[in-house]
């Protein structure tokens, strides 16, 4: 006990010793302050705010994060002496989690004082915002909004900001003369308005009745003030039917989304309409109101039962058609008559899926005569319209290739740009051959192109693709009941392949471990190909049944020195399993390891050693550390001790601790890593000493790696050593502090009355002409620079890491850093500060940004897709451009506005850009705006988009690229592939005269026919070229 005190006030000292309180420290004390929230605390603080420069804005910032009211007449004395844009984005923050209604009047003061400047257009938004919540009941407020809305000069921010807000006053009157104003963008707030009153009037968590009952007419005199307002709401809402035409795309998505919001009758009917409109645009954005209000819809069968059978062109609208049956089955409350409609909805899901499938069966999966007969590059040209147009299109592109007009060509190319944004290399031949048949200057040859291209049936590609919608709401969802209909599919699929539906359904069957489909993959993973083989490894993970552990271990008891992709495989999901106390598994992991030579092989064995948890494989993996040269298999032993002491508590502590201490000696950092939190865990405090020397190295890759390991270690110690790192040599403080807010109240109070005291110390007054200036309180080093910002946060990190020890806790940090590093690093960004759920970026160019979130979620979609659903990595990527302030590599921004992001809409592991990034990078992605504030009542400082795709197809087709002469030449060599099918066939007859030999004279022919089918296909490659 001595020793670990001696060690506490060891550093506690050196604390004291080498702060000097500059203003990246004070900055840096300030969070810790935040976390803490005590009187003490806010004192030091506010005597702060009188430093100026940094201090002054990080101080009001920590402020901003207590809850106490005294903090407010502190705000208002500073909202009433010119505040700094930031100082008034951190008082607007603090008054809308605790301000109330004596704090009307001063916010209406600043509205005035700032209207009429367009650079405090979002100040006034926000102020808006903070009114309607703290001055819900306020009459002076509600007087002000009256006036703003009657007033015919009202200033267009300050009017749509005023209606946003008017639904505080529960006047529909002044939304009906709202209305009658015929402005669009005036209708666009009236809906969004009606919308937020909605929310009031109907909560989401109302009490569902057990039983079904039929709605009933209840009379007026019995109604309650709310159902009369809702009721007359839902009026309004049907006088404007006569003028939805009329409206523009936003203004309709408001409009639907109200009556969604309120249950109208004739919710679904315009719902629908806007879905079954050709206007991209609407059926997304219509898509992102039915996902926000599906949960208060008190009838949504209707609703879902059309949502299972659209035809959709788009994949990422098909997404969200799953999005929104995930979201209303997994948050919908589970009544009776809840469980009721469930059953009732999968099994009409299971036979919706039966009916389809028989119907694509019989008409489409039976090969059609006509398209067999057709030539190679037609076949190609017809499965690229099939994939990228709709049957529009292919009508105006039909018409186009016929007319008689001229530069028909160009025509042509202008359409297809606009309705195809990117051609993958699969199709890029496909639209070359389709180029070439345009440009033809013979119209008898163009139409006769026109009559092969008019006969694709783009309902083969709606009926696909509901049925592989289907296949994923099943998987999502785990019906149980659809297993028959999909093994029914998978084994039609088997004999006669359409690789979207068999994915899609055997996936699904490994989803809702269906046993059968296990021992498909068994059957393909013993005597499969291994092309089946590497099949089998990727869907074995989506299996739970404890029959899989064995199937994995008497694979490997025959095929424990097969160095392949496929044993590495098998290894790998193995270890993850729940395999502790298994003696099966542990004899052949160490068969593994003793007999294999593949590195990689062996260090996956070595941690399934440790999985298994048996104490005494300890001494088994010390000699292994003795005997293994490769600096990743001793790390590996490291790791695999740490297990068996996370999950054990039988090993010879001491035994352990001479072990590591050997350990330590090893030159590999991580080696050194993993002993030192290995000997924290067991109470060594030297340690850390250790530790301290591998933080100097001020590797930032590093020190985030060992803050990783040990930042669940819960000691007094270990934290004041963290504090002593709050320097900007050190240049983690973020880092350090998302680390000290998760400390226990008790230890989070001792640091903070350590830190108070060092302020103390150095808050004697100067007096005289030595008084420290205001100046000195600004960063030295800081310089503020436009960046491209990646932010990234798991959403769900709590619910996968809830019952994780720290071993497991360390594994899955080191997973996500395995997502998530490299590609930032390798793309030029550089790390600003890491959480164990977030991650903060910045770029000099926004295109590297784009490469390195385009790489981390095609690795996130490779571990999501091998794991079970429940255990899937949901993260919301935010890409923006912006001035920031710099400290090194770390980004010091106060009011955090810029990273304000709608959490009501499925954007879950998509990329979402700020307008600047948008247009930026427009040359070569296409994105789709966000109007995210018709869904959530929050207000950002800026729009946002979608990243959708790349783009692709004018580069491509760009004429300048297929000049007259590469035109020429591309006719020249099909003048040459003429002549040359005339003499491949010239020879043909000759063998035939020859011989009489029939299977030479088919190889011939063969042959012949690969030949020129070679020939054709380098010329198309040219062409593209």
């Amino acid at each position: 006990m001595s020793d670990d005190k001696n060690f506490l006030q060891s550093i506690k000292l050196e604390i004291s010793r080498n702060f000097k309180l500059d203003p990246y420290e004070r900055i840096a004390f300030h969070k810790v302050l935040a976390c803490a929230k005590s009187n003490a605390g806010k004192d030091v603080l506010i005597r702060e705010i009188e430093k100026g420069g940094d201090v002054r804005t990080s101080a009001m910032n920590a402020l901003g994060e207590f809850t106490d009211p005294s903090v407010i007449p502190v705000f208002m004395s500073i909202l009433n002496s010119a505040p700094s844009r930031a100082e008034i984005f951190i008082i607007l923050d603090f008054l809308y989690n605790n301000g109330s209604a004596g704090e009307v009047e001063p916010i209406i003061r600043l509205i005035e004082q700032k209207k009429g400047n367009p650079d405090n257009d979002y100040i006034i938004k926000r102020s808006f915002n903070l009114l309607k919540k703290i001055g819900e009941r306020d009459s002076s407020f509600h007087e002000y909004l009256i006036s703003v809305i009657n007033n015919p000069e009202s200033n267009s921010v300050i009017l749509e900001s005023a209606i946003n807000a008017a639904s505080v006053l529960r006047r529909p009157d002044i939304y009906e003369e709202l209305i009658k104003r015929n402005n669009d963008r005036i209708s666009y707030f009236v809906f969004l308005s009606i919308y937020n009153l909605n929310l009031v009037l109907i909560k989401n968590d109302v009490v569902e009745k057990e039983e079904y009952t039929p709605p009933v007419l209840v009379e007026e005199s019995s109604m309650s003030e709310e159902d009369e307002l809702l009721l007359n709401i839902k009026v309004l809402l049907g006088k404007i039917t006569s003028k939805y035409e009329d409206f523009s795309v936003d203004t309709k998505n408001a409009y639907i989304n109200a009556m969604l919001s309120c249950n109208h009758r004739e919710s679904v009917i315009y719902a629908m309409k806007a879905l079954e409109s050709r206007n991209n645009e609407l059926i997304r954005k219509t898509f992102f109101s039915i996902y926000n209000n599906i949960t208060r819809l008190r009838f949504p069968e209707k609703l879902l039962r059309s949502l299972i059978s659209m035809s959709i062109e788009t994949e990422d609208n098909n997404s969200l058609i799953v999005d929104i049956f995930t979201k209303y089955f997994s948050e919908k409350k589970t009544s009776r008559s809840d469980i009721l409609f469930k059953d009732k909805l999968f099994g009409n899901i299971t036979s919706t899926l039966e009916s389809y499938f028989e119907t694509y069966r019989r008409e489409f999966m039976i090969p059609d005569v006509s398209e067999s007969s057709l030539p190679e590059n037609y076949k190609k040209v017809r499965a690229c319209i099939l994939k990228n147009l709709n049957h529009e299109n292919k009508r105006k592109l039909i018409a186009d290739m016929v007319s008689d007009e001229k530069d028909i060509p160009k025509k042509i190319l202008s359409s297809l740009s606009g309705w195809i944004n990117y051609i993958d290399e699969e199709d890029q031949e496909a639209i070359s051959i389709l180029l070439d048949l345009i440009i033809d200057e013979d119209k008898v040859s163009r139409e006769n192109t026109a009559s092969r291209i008019d006969s694709v049936n783009f309902e083969k590609r709606y009926l696909q693709s509901r049925i592989v919608r289907l296949c994923n709401i099943i998987n999502v969802l785990n019906i149980d009941g659809a297993a028959k209909s999909l093994v029914y599919i998978y084994n039609y699929l088997k004999k006669f392949p359409d690789k979207e539906i068999f994915d899609s359904a055997v996936c699904a069957l490994c989803r809702i471990n269906y046993s059968y489909m296990l021992s498909e993959v068994e059957i393909m993973l013993t005597a499969g190909s291994p092309e089946d083989q590497a099949r089998a490894v990727s869907l074995l993970p989506l299996f739970t049944e404890k029959r899989l552990i064995n199937i994995l271990v008497e694979y490997l008891k025959v095929n424990y020195s097969s160095a392949n992709e496929v044993t590495l495989g098998i290894v790998s999901i193995l270890s993850e399993q729940d395999i502790k106390s298994n003696i099966n598994a542990i004899a052949v992991f160490k068969l593994v390891i003793e007999n294999n030579q593949d590195p990689a092989i062996r260090r996956l064995a070595i941690t399934g050693v440790g999985n298994c948890c048996i104490t005494e494989d300890v001494e088994y993996l010390n000699e292994l550390f003795s005997k293994v040269k490769e600096q990743h298999l001793k790390e590996a032993v490291v790791k695999a001790i740490s297990s068996i002491i996370a999950y054990k508590t039988d090993y010879n502590k001491q035994q352990i601790i001479r072990f590591v201490q050997e350990y330590l000696k090893d030159p590999d950092i991580k080696v050194r890593i993993f002993s030192c939190m290995i000997l924290i865990r067991l109470g060594n405090k030297d340690a850390f000493r250790s530790i301290r020397e591998m933080l100097i190295i001020k590797n930032k890759l590093i020190q985030r790696e060992i803050l990783a390991i040990l930042r669940d270690i819960r000691t007094p110690d270990f934290y004041f050593f963290l504090v002593s790192l709050l320097k900007e040599e050190f240049g983690i403080s973020e880092d350090i502090i998302y680390l000290i807010k998760k400390l226990p109240v008790d230890e989070l109070k001792e640091i903070e009355t350590f830190i108070i005291n060092i302020f103390r110390k150095f808050e004697i007054p100067s007096i005289g002409p030595g008084a420290v200036s205001k100046e000195s309180y600004k960063i030295e080093n800081a310089v503020r620079q436009e960046l491209t910002i990646l932010y990234l946060n798991i959403e769900n990190f709590e619910i996968l890491t809830g019952s994780m020890n720290f071993y497991e806790l360390i594994e899955f940090y080191l997973k996500i850093d395995s997502i998530i590093l490299k590609p930032v690093i390798d793309n030029s960004g550089v790390i600003s500060d890491k959480d164990n759920s977030s991650l903060k970026a910045w770029f000099n160019d926004p295109a590297d940004s784009i490469k390195a979130v385009n790489e981390i979620n095609k690795r996130l979609k490779d571990i999501n897709n091998t794991i079970i659903y429940k255990k899937n990595i949901n993260i919301k990527i935010l890409i923006l451009c912006d001035n920031f302030s710099m400290i090194g590599d770390e980004i010091f921004d106060y009011s955090h506005e810029k990273f304000k992001i709608n959490k009501n809409i499925p954007l879950i592991n998509k990329i979402v850009l700020d307008e600047e990034t948008a247009k930026k990078i427009s040359g070569d992605f296409y994105s789709a705006a966000i109007p995210e504030i018709l869904y959530s009542g929050e207000i950002s400082d800026r729009n946002h988009s979608e990243l959708m795709t790349r783009v692709n197809f004018k580069k491509i087709t760009d004429p300048g690229n297929r000049s007259m002469t590469s035109i020429a030449i591309a006719g020249e060599l099909e003048n040459i592939g003429v002549k040359l099918r005339e003499q491949l066939e010239e020879i043909e007859r000759y063998v035939n005269k020859r011989s009489t030999d029939r299977d030479l004279n088919k190889n011939v022919r063969q042959m012949l026919n690969n030949a020129y089918n070679l020939y054709r296909v380098e010329i198309s490659k040219l062409t593209i070229k």
